[in-house]
């Protein structure tokens, strides 16, 4: 045999013993076992997912951290909180210990992974607007721009809010506040949005270093995946309120926000800021090891960039939050880097989020007249990707309302544990966690005022496994009501821009001001913004065709609210002897040819008042688009004559569980002594999984008083509040 061949078969034979070998070690070789992952999300609204899916009651089908949690088979677990800045997420896991069933130092302890949506709050809660105002400012005219005269009349025109001098963070007024000669108090003046931002920015990346390191002391091993804010801006967006609009067009007509160049030019500068809060996450992913960063915004900008209407669907009605596809977008950007990290697989987990959205439309479309449920099912199956799945999905249900529950308690789901006999707990008092000792002595003292007007106040624990939250108020107390809500209420909403108005005067005579803030953010006023999110969280809910109160009950199935005793007000005919406004009319103007019509109720009626802007004009002549309610109201409720008592019904399903808190070694309650493990007896309300969080949980404790009595009382944690709700056992 030549040498040449002699080699080349001794080469071969070398290749597939090698070959034989690798195959041998990878039939050998385990398959991950995923569910075995411990995974906690925590942070703001966008990880906590109750501001933007919708329907509300398939929270557990659209919020990105439920996907995931689902489709990976992980044990996981939910503990964002709501409106959370990078400080108040500091502070809430640098607890000193689990004080509740929600045992987030637990949760920490025990991750494999977390999962962090921070940052976006830090911007939103510090006078966006304004800080968007001033860096477009800044980058026209320079350093110079706090003298520029167009600079300063936005200021005096728009007034914008009031600041606090003692450390510079923003603070609404309120009337107790003497604004004209309270030193601490001051009006905001050119520099102060670069100013804020600076801070904002500053103080950001001080508390992200911070967050890393008590999440390391915490946990050690963890992987924690920051994950940065996508940029909301566009057209529509009701992130960009339109006194911004008409300021920035001062500066420059290239923020024409009514032309493509001029949409693009503000997405610009969102972009910039909120690029800015990204590098803080990213320089932390770097400069830390086991910690990454996810660019989300690098992907919706993508969709946006190549599909304009999609990348606009991303963003929830409210102009901030994702939409059910945002958090689908989300939850696979996320599940790429879990891929990437080893801490799922790609196969597997995209046939179950196939069969999860298939459930979906089961659960929600079948049967919805016109919808094709086959053809959307095989559009989902054919799908290669997480993002083809969404896309197949969303595309297939839009111009389809969902099914809504009738029942709060149909579909969910209990783990069967339930009390022996009905158990009833009264309403004893509201705690507020951040309030000093004399914030809390005044909200008890309100509690009490209240607690004693209400003949029921009560939660209740039933045998089928509902529990009840009622609130009963006498209907003899409606002429205080009416008193407090007045005619012509003005239906105010949250914006940046303050409005100053003549309040009458004090005693010596002193001229008084009332500060409000009468319009939403956007074109929008409340009454409108109300709506849109209506029509998001319950699909099919009427709210302007003249029978709203019809389709109430639509309210208690998905959110479990029922209002009885009220039924005059969405039951009886209403006949209407004032006239609703004309579109666009000013204030008091009525439309004759609607005097005298027959609405199926007041709500109705009440309803298609507001739902007509109104306009009404400030003391500097600028003409506000508000919603009022109708004239005549106390009239109007009198004239229903309603008697007996107006009760309030929270209803919903609940489990019984103990939820074990852990020592933890790394966690010391003082000095070197390590946090011990305790019990929490705790109801978990709404649908019950095993490895996902319940949308409440209710604790029960005990607390021992000087006499050494004991009492047991059920505790409702809202953090997002940042309060405590006690009800105590009779």
């Amino acid at each position: 045999m030549k040498k040449g061949l002699r080699k080349g078969l001794i080469v071969c034979l070398i290749l597939c013993l090698a070959a034989a070998s690798l195959g041998a070690l990878t039939a050998c070789k385990k398959t991950v076992d995923y569910s075995r992952y411990h995974v906690l999300f925590l942070g703001d609204s966008i990880a906590e997912g109750i501001a933007g899916p919708a329907p509300i009651e398939d929270r557990a089908g659209y919020s990105y951290f439920s996907i995931l949690g689902q489709i990976n088979g992980y044990y996981y677990e939910n503990r964002a909180v709501s409106g959370n800045q990078t400080k108040e997420f500091l502070e809430y896991i640098s607890r000193p210990a689990d004080e509740d069933a929600y045992i987030p130092r637990t949760l920490i302890g025990q991750a494999d992974v977390i999962c962090i949506s921070i940052t976006g709050n830090d911007l939103l809660w510090n006078n966006f607007p304004l800080m968007l105002f001033e860096i477009a400012a800044r980058e026209k005219y320079g350093d110079d721009y706090v003298n520029r005269p167009e600079v300063k009349e936005c200021y005096e025109f728009r007034r914008y809010q009031v600041v606090t001098v003692a450390d510079g963070h923003m603070r609404l007024i309120t009337n107790d506040d003497d604004v004209e000669h309270d030193p601490s108090i001051r009006m905001l003046q050119p520099g102060d949005g670069i100013a804020t931002f600076d801070r904002v920015i500053r103080e950001a990346t001080a508390n992200v270093d911070a967050i890393v390191r008590e999440l390391r002391r915490q946990n050690p091993k963890a992987t924690i995946i920051f994950q940065n804010v996508y940029n909301p801006v566009d057209d529509e967006s009701e992130i960009i309120p339109t006194d911004l609009v008409a300021d920035m067009m001062r500066l420059d007509p290239k923020y024409d926000f009514s032309t493509e160049s001029g949409v693009a030019e503000f997405r610009r500068l969102g972009g910039y800021m909120l690029g800015t809060l990204s590098g803080i996450l990213e320089n932390c992913a770097d400069k830390n090891d086991n910690v990454e960063f996810l660019d989300v915004a690098a992907v919706f900008d993508e969709i946006y960039r190549t599909h304009r209407e999609e990348g606009k669907d991303l963003i929830f009605v409210d102009g901030v939050h994702p939409s059910d596809r945002g958090h689908a977008v989300i939850a696979a950007a996320l599940q790429d880097k879990l891929i990437s990290l080893g801490f799922a697989e790609g196969k597997h987990s995209l046939a179950k989020y196939k069969q999860m959205r298939v459930e979906q439309l089961e659960r929600a479309y079948r049967g919805v007249q016109g919808f094709d449920f086959d053809a959307v099912a095989a559009s989902i199956d054919a799908a290669s990707d997480m993002l083809g799945v969404a896309r197949a999905y969303f595309d297939g249900v839009a111009g389809y309302n969902a099914k809504l529950y009738t029942d709060p308690t149909a579909g969910r789901v209990t783990n069967g544990v339930a009390v022996g006999e009905d158990v009833s707990y009264t309403l004893c008092d509201v705690r507020a966690r951040r309030a000093d000792e004399a914030a809390q002595q005044q909200i008890s003292d309100y509690v009490s005022i209240a607690s004693d007007m209400l003949t029921k106040k009560e939660l209740t624990f039933h045998t089928d496994g509902t529990l009840d939250i009622v609130l009963e108020l006498p209907k003899s107390l409606l002429p205080a009501v009416k008193a407090l809500l007045g005619d012509n209420m003005v239906l105010g909403g949250i914006e940046d821009t303050f409005y100053k108005s003549k309040g009458g005067t004090d005693k010596n005579g002193k001229q008084l001001y009332n500060y409000t803030n009468l319009k939403l953010a956007g074109a929008q006023d409340a009454f409108l913004a109300v709506k849109a999110y209506a029509d998001a969280l319950f699909p099919g809910i009427d709210m302007l065709g003249g029978h709203f109160g019809r389709n109430f009950s639509m309210l208690y199935g998905s959110l479990g609210i029922a209002i009885e005793g009220i039924e005059a007000l969405t039951d009886v005919p209403y006949t209407d002897a004032v006239g609703l406004p004309r579109d666009m009319a000013p204030a008091g103007t009525v439309d004759e040819s609607t005097i005298g019509k027959t609405y199926e109720s007041y709500l109705d009626y009440a309803v298609a008042y507001m739902a007509r802007y109104q306009e009404v004009t400030d003391e500097d002549g600028k003409v506000l688009h508000v919603s009022m309610a109708p004239p005549n109201l106390s009239a109007a409720l009198d004239s229903l004559g309603l008697t007996g008592s107006i009760r309030i019904r929270v209803r919903t399903t609940y489990s019984l569980v103990t939820v074990k808190s852990a020592a933890n070694e790394h966690v010391t309650v003082s000095g070197d002594e390590a946090r011990p493990a305790t019990e929490f007896w705790a109801a978990y309300c709404g649908q019950y999984r095993e490895r996902t969080s319940p949308w409440m949980v209710i604790t029960r404790v005990f607390e021992t008083d000087a006499y050494d009595e004991t009492t047991e009382y059920m505790r409702l944690n809202f953090e997002v509040l940042g309060m405590t709700i006690w009800f105590r056992a009779e």
